[in-house]
Order: C-alpha cells, then structure tokens, then sequence
C-alpha cells in the first residue's frame, strides 16, 4: 500500500488516485483480509443471534437488563450481517461508487444508525444496572417490561435522529463527486455535533454510572442494625367482638414485615368452640412510640356486622429476632453476590466499547475541527475497523462472564457442567 501520510482526509476525498491506492492490496493479502472478515461477520451474527434466542427462550433470562441486551444485539447484528460485508467490498476493490449512490447513503446511514444505537443501548443498561443496584427498593416497583420499551424507544430514537441528521442537514454522506469511498461527512459543525451525540454525550454517561456503581458494590455488606424486639418481629393477635358473642382470640406465630410465604391458619376460641380458617399474613410496620405495655391498642369494636377483627401486638422472644436478622443478612449477601456479578458482565462490554471506538470518533473529531491535520488512510481504515469489531466482541464477553447465558448456552447444546 502506498504510503500517504501527510495527505489530509479532505485532499484524499479530492483525489480519486490517492482514495485507490488505499486498497492497492496484493491478492494474497485480499484473500486472507476477506477470509479474516467472513469469520468475524459470521461469528458476530451466530452470537448475537444465540444471545438474543437465549433471552426469547428462557423465562430466567427476561429481565429488563437483558431486553436491552436484545436491543444491543439487534443493532450489533445488523453491523456483522450488513455494515461490515459492504465495508468489506469497499476496503478490498477500490470504492463502492459503482454499486450507485442510493446505496451509498443507504449503507452509511444505517452504519451511523446502527453504531449509535449500540452505543446508546450501552448506555440505557448502564442506567438500569445503576438503578437496581443504588435504589433496589424503589427500583422494584418500576422494574417492568415497560419500562424496557421505554428506554429502547428513546435509544433508537436518539440514532435515528443523529442519522437523519447526517443525510439531510450535512449534506449527506458522499463527501464529494470525486470520492469512490462512502463516508460520512466531515463536516465541522456536523462532525461535532456527531461527536457529542453518538459517542461523548453516552460515554461520559457510562462512566459517571459505572464510577457510582462500583462504588455501591464494594461497599461492605449491608448490616442491619440491631432493633428492639417489637419493631423487628411480632407475634399477631387477633380479637373479635360481636353483639353476640363474647371476645376470643386469634393467633399468629411469628408475623414479620413482609408476606409470609406459608400459609397460616387463624384458631378462634370464645363461647366454648373453635374455629379455623386459613390467611394470609399481612405487610405492616409498628413503632415503639405507638405502643403501650408493649401492646397496640385495639381499634374500638363495631356493631356494623356479626365479627370485626381488631388487632393487638405482642413483642416474640429474642431468639427468633436474631434468626430473621440473620436471614435477612443471607439475601442481602445474595442479592448484592448477583448485582455484583450482573455489574461485572456489564462492566467488561462497557471497558470493550470504550478501547474499540474511542480511537475512531478521535480521529473523526480532529478531522472535523482540524482542516490542516493530516491522517494516514491505513489508520483510518483500522480504527473503523475496531469500532465495528465491538459488535463481535459483545456476545463473547455475555458467554464468558455470565453465568446463567453459559448455563442457557448448555441447555441448548444439551452440554453437561464440568
């Protein structure tokens, strides 16, 4: 290949000599580059393809960190199945003019399109994953499908927005009449604004998410402090009054602050009989300053219908306090054990996305706002390259680092664990 550092971007597009000589290859090295992107292609698109019907096949995996994950396969599909094959078929014969300008802008747009929406789509898991980690509680309650959709449809609104972008208010993306090679235009006003919008904008998002993440996650484990015994776990009592029927009582061991999951039974006794009926446990939170001789006092009975419950508490032993601490000890540990894990797996296409496309929008952003600074062909060509290999990369880093996608993975092979 000819060497043509010292040419600027600008004067290659100008010259059709020089854009040729890019790709003045021999033709071994044709044949081992198309044989190296025909791998890379296939293995990109048999990946996000497993990811995607891993997440549509397995009830485990429908989370909303992985409908988004479904979103970013979907683009990074669509680079290894189109982008990157006509990329190829340019790089290797000298320009792609001849397969007619409609295509050109067509091809270049979906390329801004598709990279921008992967991008994008990083970003929105970064968001969720900082949510469910920073505010689990709350999180909880808005942690729907529908929420997933949400930022989906904001993410490729955004692409869609900076592509149309480029083709109307850029001038699109041909450069010149003399170009053979399609690009996006480098036009400094337009250039910047991608910049921001498609790379810079995200990124700064990501990163100030992930800082606070992993703040969050190394962290000590939550403790809990040690409380007294009536506002940890209360023994539940039930009266009911009627006009014609003395008082009884109800019992129900060890009522805590949450839903119980077995089912209990109420035992009534008044009048020299009893009855049994099953319930369900109910949420509730008392404090000290509402009690009096560690007792509630029960609402006044009405005589609007045959039995109305009232309800009394009785503080329990310390023994089951210090076994429900304990256990709630035990699920604060594994929850935060798979929030670290998820942050983890997270992380790594985070750090991925960063080392592959942070070379290509700097370079695209000093050809922007720099007329006068050169750059090689050859460099340019590579850190495109790099930023579309992301693409590829992403559905290694789920197989490798997530356990319940390897798990998936083996199911459908039908591979037995180790």
């Amino acid at each position: 290949m000819e060497n043509i550092t010292g040419t600027t971007f600008n004067e290659l597009l100008e010259e059709p000599t020089e854009v040729s000589s890019r790709v003045s290859l021999r033709p071994i090295h044709r044949v081992f580059l198309a044989l190296l992107i025909s791998i890379m292609c296939a293995f990109g698109v048999l990946g996000n393809c497993l990811v995607a019907f891993a997440i549509a096949r397995y009830p485990n995996l429908r989370t909303v960190t992985n409908y988004l994950i479904v979103s970013l396969a979907v683009a990074d599909t669509t680079v290894c199945a189109w982008i990157m094959p006509i990329a190829a078929y340019q790089d290797l014969n000298g320009g792609m003019r001849r397969l007619g300008d409609i295509l050109c802008d067509f091809w270049t747009g979906s390329d801004l399109l598709m990279c921008t929406a992967s991008i994008w789509n990083l970003c929105a898991v970064s968001v969720d994953r900082f949510l469910a980690i920073s505010r689990p509680i709350w999180y909880a309650t808005k942690r729907k499908p529908s929420f997933a959709l949400i930022l989906i449809f904001v993410v490729w609104s955004l692409s869609f927005m900076n592509s149309v972008m480029a083709l109307f208010f850029a001038g699109g993306f041909q450069g010149n009449e003399y170009a053979e090679f399609c690009t996006v235009s480098t036009q400094s006003s337009f250039g910047v604004a991608s910049f921001l919008v498609g790379f810079f904008i995200p990124a700064c998002a990501i990163l100030l998410l992930y800082t606070l993440i992993l703040r969050s996650v190394m962290r000590p484990a939550i403790s809990l402090p040690p409380q007294p015994s009536h506002s940890v776990e209360l023994s539940t009592r039930y009266a009911f009054t009627s006009k014609n029927q003395a008082k009884g009582t109800v019992g129900i061991a060890n009522s805590a602050f949450g839903e119980s999951d077995v089912p209990t039974t109420i035992t009534t006794t008044g009048n020299n009989r009893e009855t049994s009926a099953p319930v369900k446990t109910v949420s509730f939170e008392v404090h000290a300053s509402t009690m009096k001789n560690n007792e509630i006092p029960a609402p006044a009975p009405s005589d609007q219908g045959p039995s109305q419950p009232s309800v009394m508490m009785e503080p329990t032993g310390g023994t089951n306090e210090e076994e429900r601490i304990k256990e709630n000890k035990e699920r604060v540990k594994i929850f935060m054990k798979r929030e670290r894990r998820a942050a983890l797996v997270i992380g790594m296409v985070v750090l991925a996305f960063i080392a592959c496309w942070l070379p290509f929008f700097s370079v695209f952003f000093m050809i922007s706002v720099c007329t006068t600074c050169t750059v090689s062909s050859g460099i340019f060509q590579f850190v495109t390259w790099l930023g579309w290999f992301n693409s590829a990369l992403n559905p290694v880093i789920y197989t490798v680092f997530n356990r319940e996608f390897r798990q998936a993975f083996r199911k459908f092979f039908r591979l037995k664990d180790n």
